[in-house]
């Protein structure tokens, strides 16, 4: 009901007031950080067509692959063209640049939560733009936790038996 909500609300004012959902929800997390598996949680707007579903439980298994260490696993939702930004790097990325990256990062990076919300999909034949916001909280070897909310565009291909990342840009989201 969280996609409901929000899609109620005219385009200028659905930023804010889900930058305010978010915020709070931070706030009233409590975080146990001793656990080893971790599951990510999502949310899914009820009007979704069933191509919005498919396109968003792609991105799910995409990023349960990341969670789970499935690195060649996660990789395989890359096309083998794909062109991006992240966060962590002023140039353009690609898919072998990612092989190293994510490689690295995944045996770096523990996570206690890692939560995706959906901001909008639009769907054009064979092509899908995707706006998310992810939130984790990253296990420190102190046993702190570390929160990080990302914002991504990606831009999708369907293939034969899923769909691929082609084009992605997402930054990390300041003074949350």
């Amino acid at each position: 009901n969280f996609g409901v909500r929000v899609r109620r609300l005219d385009r200028s004012r659905e930023a804010v007031y889900f930058f305010i959902l978010f915020n709070n929800l931070f706030k009233r997390i409590f975080i146990h950080l001793k656990g080893v598996a971790m599951e990510l949680t999502s949310c899914m707007p009820e009007h979704w067509t069933k191509d919005q579903i498919s396109i968003w439980n792609n991105f799910e298994n995409h990023w349960q692959q990341l969670l789970d260490g499935n690195i060649e696993e996660f990789l395989s939702y890359i096309h083998s063209d794909f062109i991006g930004y992240g966060h962590e790097s002023p140039l353009p990325v690609d898919k072998p640049w990612l092989e190293k990256w994510v490689g690295f990062w995944a045996n770096t990076t523990k996570f206690a939560i890692c939560e995706l919300r959906p901001i909008n999909v639009k769907i054009h034949g064979d092509i899908a733009i995707l706006q998310v916001i992810i939130f984790t909280i990253e296990k420190t070897s102190g046993g702190q936790g570390v929160r990080a909310m990302r914002r991504y565009t990606m831009t999708w291909e369907k293939a034969k038996d899923k769909w691929l990342v082609i084009g992605s840009h997402n930054n990390l989201v300041q003074g949350y």
